[in-house]
């Protein structure tokens, strides 16, 4: 879907030329982009098939495998972690940025947990992820601010979880807190108790960068952030522009591609889907 003109795109591509320095801010709608698609039935029916048996269609349905019996969530996010968080995805939405903005200076802030960026070859120490990381799980109390990798507990799990219905034979299975006891859950904001200790060191960063391009020219480049959690990366994305005195932005969304009044005549609204702008933006060919 499409409303953007060819006018835009190529003022998008004089702006990013004209740019110093580059954020990156991004939501969903980008791992959309890139075949990550929780709201996607096809998607879903093609890599989570033995879920079908039991009325689900969508992962958007069960995020978390929240509302799931645990010996099948986590029968389920065995197999659904080690596809969005641990597969080998090389799609051209990442690689295309990467290659426009590898030699250039960056900084990402996604609210996405999947480290697509990171896994397309961004430095790892340019990047935010405020809503946390698959990669590592918690204590739901929390007894702790440590937190342990998840793929070594998703393996094993997978290893005792009938390949037809996705449930995992033994409850003693289930991930425990190795310092309490109680239950786990990926370091990711789902609740309350979500740690965002380990994300600190990297909010810091991105303040430093930011005080560091104060007198250059920024570009804040936000893609398919919406309003399903506007305070992690649309609004922060609107108040980075409006307290940099040269800043512009690009505003990419299909559905709300809208930029507050006081912005409009250093902005682009650009109603398209991150793959289309990425394609005409950053490359010619996705």
């Amino acid at each position: 879907m499409s409303s953007a003109d060819d006018r835009q795109f190529d003022l998008a591509r004089e702006w990013l030329a004209d740019a110093d320095s580059i954020l990156l801010g991004s939501g969903a709608g980008l791992s959309a982009a890139a075949g990550i698609d929780y709201g996607d039935k096809q998607w879903f029916a093609e890599n989570f098939t033995p879920m079908l048996q039991y009325g689900i269609s969508t992962c958007a349905e069960i995020l978390g495998g929240m509302g799931l019996p645990p010996l099948l969530q986590w029968g389920y996010l065995s197999h659904q972690l080690e596809f969005v968080r641990f597969g080998l995805i090389d799609h051209p939405v990442y690689r295309l940025q990467y290659d426009a903005l590898a030699e250039r200076d960056y900084f990402i802030h996604t609210s996405n947990v999947d480290a697509l960026y990171e896994r397309h070859g961004f430095d790892s120490e340019r990047i935010y992820t405020p809503q946390g990381d698959y990669a590592r799980m918690q204590c739901v109390e929390p007894c702790t601010d440590e937190t342990w990798e998840t793929r070594p507990m998703l393996e094993r799990i997978r290893e005792h979880t009938d390949p037809d219905t996705w449930q995992l034979s033994d409850e003693a299975l289930l991930p425990c807190c190795p310092n309490c006891g109680g239950p786990m859950f990926m370091n990711v904001r789902a609740a309350q108790w979500f740690l965002e200790t380990p994300y600190l060191p990297q909010r810091e960063r991105l303040l430093s960068w930011l005080d560091l391009v104060s007198d250059r020219r920024l570009l804040v480049i936000e893609i398919g952030a919406g309003f399903n959690t506007p305070g992690v990366v649309r609004w922060p994305c609107e108040q980075i522009t409006e307290r940099h005195p040269s800043a512009r932005m690009i505003r990419v969304n299909p559905f709300n591609a809208d930029v507050p009044e006081a912005l409009r005549d250093r902005s682009l609204s650009l109603a398209c889907d991150g793959k289309t702008f990425v394609s005409a933006v950053f490359g010619s060919d996705t």
